[in-house]
C-alpha cells in the first residue's frame, strides 16, 4: 500500500484504464487477467489519476458533503 502519486489525465483515461501493478509501479496492469484480479493487483483508475492520499482526501469530503450519495457519476470521487 504504497503512496501512489496519480500520473494519467482524466481526458485520457476509459473505463478500462488502470494503474500499473501495485507491486511494481513500473509494469502495466495487464489487460488479460480477470476483473477480479486486476482489482487485486492494479491501481484503480482514481487512484491512477489522484493518487492514494489525495484520492482518500477526496473521498472523505465526498461523504460529508454528500452523504447520501445524491451526486454520482460514473467513475467519480466515491463511485468506485
Amino acid at each position: 500500500d504504497g503512496l501512489f502519486p496519480g500520473y494519467i489525465s482524466p481526458n485520457h483515461s476509459t473505463v478500462v484504464v488502470r494503474g500499473p501493478l501495485k507491486d511494481d509501479w513500473g509494469a502495466a496492469c495487464p489487460s488479460d487477467e480477470t476483473v477480479a484480479w486486476r482489482n487485486e493487483h492494479c491501481f484503480s483508475l482514481q487512484e491512477a489519476i489522484f493518487g492514494t492520499t489525495l484520492l482518500k482526501e477526496l473521498e472523505l469530503i465526498k461523504q460529508k458533503v454528500d452523504p447520501d450519495g445524491m451526486f454520482t457519476c460514473a467513475y467519480c470521487i466515491g463511485d468506485n
